[in-house]
């Protein structure tokens, strides 16, 4: 809040000017009054201010490189908020800014966490049902079909904005290719000849055995 300081700097000076008691007392303790307040809230602002500065550029590039739509929803319209904090010169509306920004990059650091460890395992169990799946003839219909099921609930959990219904979006995909990952070791000869003509993603589910 340099403005805010400048500003007490130049009360100072006139007081120092003053040279009337009267005025010079009123002045003297309206300068005091503000003090003690910008000293009281010193400690606050500067611990959120080391947080913004050391921890928000870091995270916003990891939403950046993972998680895009994330990104514009929430990182984007953060930074703004942190630009308009730089430039504030005020305490008062500094600290409003400074907690709200603070208290958005410990839930957004908690969601980043959450859907990264979350992601990285669909990968991982996508390479896995890849594994059982490919090159074998006689599942090549539940393979075609799983895949297809499979982009079609990433791309609807990659673009999906609300923290909430993402995660779920996610343990569903986890629980199809947990499903199938579980098929492969099993005679499919059914499954392989209903999931044929299956229309929707809905369809694949219920064929596979998840309602």
């Amino acid at each position: 809040f340099d403005t805010e300081i400048k500003e007490e700097r130049s009360k100072i000076e006139d007081y120092n000017d003053e040279g009337f008691i009267e005025k010079k007392l009123q002045t003297g303790e309206f300068i005091i009054e503000k003090l003690k307040i910008l000293q009281k809230i010193f400690p606050q602002l500067k611990e959120e201010n080391t947080k913004i500065n050391n921890e928000f550029p870091g995270l916003a590039e990891e939403y950046r490189e993972y998680f895009s739509v994330l990104y514009k929803t929430y990182i984007e319209p953060l930074e703004d908020d942190e630009k308009n904090y730089q430039k504030t010169g005020y305490h008062a509306p500094k600290l409003t800014l400074s907690n709200r920004i603070v208290v958005e990059i410990d839930e957004l650091r908690a969601k980043y966490d959450l859907f990264k460890i979350q992601n990285d395992k669909l990968l991982g169990k996508y390479d896995e049902f890849t594994y059982n799946y490919k090159d074998r003839k006689q599942v090549k219909r539940m393979y075609k079909k799983g895949r297809w099921a499979y982009v079609e609930l990433k791309d609807a959990y990659d673009n999906e904005t609300n923290f909430e219904k993402k995660e779920k979006k996610g343990k569903k995909i986890e629980l199809m290719l947990q499903q199938f990952i579980s098929l492969s070791s099993k005679d499919n000869t059914i499954i392989n000849d209903e999931i044929k003509s299956t229309k929707t993603v809905n369809d694949v589910l219920k064929v596979i055995g998840i309602n």
